[in-house]
């Protein structure tokens, strides 16, 4: 983990990325020539942080004026549900049935395994640490405790944090989140849930947030519901990812009475809005609800601490962009600009004003603790004086309780025994790994859309509500001013290369290089090459230079976050996304990376035809996830009078999955399984929130009719090919939805 701006990315060194595969399509950018670089080399790669952080800051600004502390208690009901509508929950599950499949025994603590059955196929394996003394004397406090990414449920350090507090007299139930641990793709292995087969969750309307919560507030059900628990005096802590979300659910779960995060990502920050901490933090529009300050105070008047490590603290504003742009690193940042105390109170300024109207200006306390990114003794001890005054009445909350003696299982094997729920991996079919519960989402969601139309009047009419839900689902508006400049001209053998700088809105710059064909062709047509790796690809490509010397203008570009406007700061490559920071940055501000794209495509078709004309046919070539980028735009705009989609998304099902998960160690608990390549499509761009109950890619394609459409090499979500049959399939509704407009024979489709 790394501190960047605040925020803490769970991110590898570079010593561990090596030998993976996972290398960005932009890194071939530095072999272009600085003759054809169109942006200055200074802060291109800081556009989109400028642009995220200003983005959400204006937004915070309006909802912190439309919401202040004074009224933000009066409005907490509502504020609570709309946070929730951001979570993108599954529907609601019934009361989880659990089964006691056996119990374990450490340091004095019985341990009882429950499985809790949540809904169908998912369950959730939950370990009750009962306290030392008898539980059926009376009933006990309780704490719910939240792992942090990577953390099995064996491990001494995990063991230890609720031994401290089952030793307290609290029953602890410890739970593992969906897609990781034992509900991972292998239940002995510690795999990551940060997967490109979860986030097509997004798709229909879910989330691994929104699962992770749906789960976490139906194991609260079974954790109230025990008679050895007090139903009224219930916690919730953890740290790291744990930490996080013990914060998201204190804000939308009433019944949490006291919260302690450590080591809170504070990632609905604005000034860090483009930084992440993975889908399991990702709210869909949070931008459109509350900040990171609202968040926390719809805790108020309930007890919220948060305990920063000193070696996790926030940086000042000034550190934050000296940090960002490269100035200096972490440990100088830490040393001359992390917050203390009084800063990070003004840091948290609304959350202090909410709970002192709320009359509880104690229950919010912010503590700076020694120590690294962990869950340490004295943090637990810190905590265990919170709980005791806001769980049992105890004490002032501030007085640190010195914690017992602690003898945690640390014999890797017999901590595995006695704490896994399927030590040897056979974990009972019925309990779906992520794939097999994405698979059966989309397999249902596809199962509700249209048949393909039987007429040209059925598909006018279906075309006219499809196009208005894209539209609506994309979350940007395509129009634009389209404001553009020449910052100079390259001449070259068959071309004359204009260099443009293209603004589809404030604070976004588009390069684009358009090559003018030193002699006209038989054909007036305006090409435009479109690929993951920007113009750094396309520029110099043998299709290009063919285009040239044919007579054809060219049109190459760096929609944003690709190439010269790549961010400094991805982190996620190692998921294996290549546009991963970038597209959940759109949609914390309730947008999306393809509408964004859209827009600078079709804003940089405009500026270029001031040179073209308006007459020459506009035709684009994408690759892989930049085909459906040409599909989209076509399918909201006339300017584009042909597709050519290579290597596009088959289809939001994949029947070969969608590649690997990042893993942390396999079943052996070796390490090397991390540099393993991961495969998949790679790409958020087709991952639109909520667009399967609108359309699959074969209706979005449909979109383009009755103009031309060419997709070849269609490739599954796995990133493997599809076969011609399998095609044929996929896009079966595509065809007729150009037999039905009277285009069949424009339709042509490739394997």
């Amino acid at each position: 983990l790394i501190v960047v701006g605040g925020g803490q990315l769970p991110i590898l060194s570079q010593e561990q990325l090596k030998g993976t595969s996972q290398e960005h399509p932009d890194a071939v950018s530095d072999k272009r020539t600085l003759s054809r670089r169109v942006l200055p080399l200074a802060d291109s790669g800081l556009l989109l942080e400028k642009y995220y952080a200003r983005r959400s800051q204006q937004k915070a600004v309006a909802l912190h004026a439309k919401k202040p502390p004074a009224q933000f208690l009066e409005l907490q009901s509502q504020l609570r549900s709309a946070l929730e509508e951001t979570f993108l929950m599954p529907p609601a599950a019934r009361k989880p049935q659990a089964t006691l499949l056996g119990a374990a025994a450490v340091d004095g603590i019985q341990v009882e395994k429950q499985l809790l059955k949540i809904r169908d196929g998912v369950y959730s394996p939950a370990l009750i640490w009962r306290p030392m003394k008898d539980a059926r004397a009376r009933k006990s406090p309780a704490i719910l405790m939240l792992p942090g990414h990577g953390d099995p449920s064996w491990s001494p350090a995990v063991q230890s944090r609720c031994l401290s507090f089952a030793k307290r007299g609290y029953v602890v139930m410890l739970v593992q989140p969906f897609g990781q641990a034992e509900r991972g793709e292998k239940a002995n292995s510690n795999e990551g849930h940060d997967t490109q087969a979860t986030a097509f969750l997004l798709t229909v309307g879910q989330s691994m947030l929104g699962l992770i919560m749906s789960d976490h507030r139906a194991e609260l059900d079974y954790l109230a519901a025990r008679p050895d628990v007090d139903a009224q005096k219930l916690g919730v802590t953890g740290v790291s990812m744990g930490g996080t979300h013990s914060v998201w659910l204190a804000a939308i779960e009433p019944r949490i009475k006291a919260a302690v995060g450590v080591a809170v990502a504070p990632i609905y920050a604005p000034r860090i809005g483009i930084y992440h901490h993975g889908q399991c933090d990702l709210m869909a529009g949070a931008y459109n609800v509350a900040d990171m300050g609202m968040i926390q105070s719809l805790c108020a008047p309930r007890a919220l601490m948060t305990i920063y490590p000193d070696t996790n603290l926030l940086f000042t504003d000034e550190g934050a962009r000296l940090f960002i742009e490269g100035r200096i690193n972490v440990d100088a940042a830490l040393q001359k600009y992390a917050m203390n105390e009084a800063q990070l109170g003004e840091f948290h300024r609304y959350e202090h004003e909410t709970y002192t109207l709320a009359q509880a200006p104690k229950n919010y306390r912010d503590v700076i603790v020694q120590g690294p990114h962990d869950y340490t003794p004295p943090m637990r001890e810190i905590a265990a004086g919170w709980f005791a005054r806001h769980l049992k009445n105890e004490g002032d909350g501030t007085t640190p309780l010195p914690e017992p003696a602690l003898s945690p299982i640390t014999d890797r094997a017999a901590a595995i025994a006695a704490f896994s729920f399927w030590p040897d991996g056979n974990r009972p079919p019925e309990i779906l790994a992520p794939t097999q519960y994405v698979e059966r989402e989309i397999k249902a969601a596809q199962a509700k859309l249209p048949p393909a139309p039987a007429s040209n009047a059925i598909w006018q009419k279906l075309r006219a509500k499809l196009q208005a839900d894209v539209a609506r689902r994309l979350g940007v508006s395509l129009l634009s001013s389209g404001a553009a400049r020449e910052v100079g001209t390259v001449s070259e053998t068959d071309a004359t290369i204009h260099r443009l700088i293209v603004t589809p809105e404030v604070g976004i710059e588009v390069p684009a290089l358009l090559f003018e064909p030193t002699k006209a062709g038989k054909y007036a047509r305006l090409v435009v090459l479109l690929d993951a790796g920007g113009m750094a690809a396309t520029s110099d490509s043998p299709e290009r230079k063919k285009l040239s010397q044919d007579g054809d203008w060219a049109l190459c570009l760096d929609v944003r976050g690709i190439g010269e406007t790549r961010s400094a700061v991805e982190q996620s490559s190692y998921l294996g996304w290549r546009d991963y920071d970038i597209a959940v940055a759109a949609l914390k501000l309730g947008e999306t990376l393809a509408g964004y794209w859209s827009k600078d495509l079709l804003t940089t078709i405009g500026a270029a035809q001031k040179y073209s004309g308006n007459t020459a046919r506009v035709v684009v070539r994408g690759e892989k996830e930049m085909g459906l980028v040409a599909i989209l735009a076509a399918g909201q705009s006339s300017a584009i009078d042909e597709v050519e989609a290579h290597g596009l998304l088959a289809s939001y099902f994949s029947p070969p999955g969608y590649g690997l998960p990042f893993a942390y160690s396999d079943e052996k608990g070796a390490q090397s399984v991390r540099s393993r390549a991961l495969g998949g499509y790679g790409s958020m761009v087709p991952l639109i929130p909520n667009i399967l109950k609108s359309a699959d890619i074969a209706q979005l394609a449909a979109l383009v009719a009755p103009r031309p459409l060419n997709i070849t090499a269609p490739l599954w979500g796995s990133g493997g090919a599809v076969s011609p049959a399998e095609a044929q399939n996929a896009f079966a509704w595509t065809q007729q939805a150009y037999r039905a407009n009277g285009a069949a024979n424009e339709f042509h489709l490739a394997p």
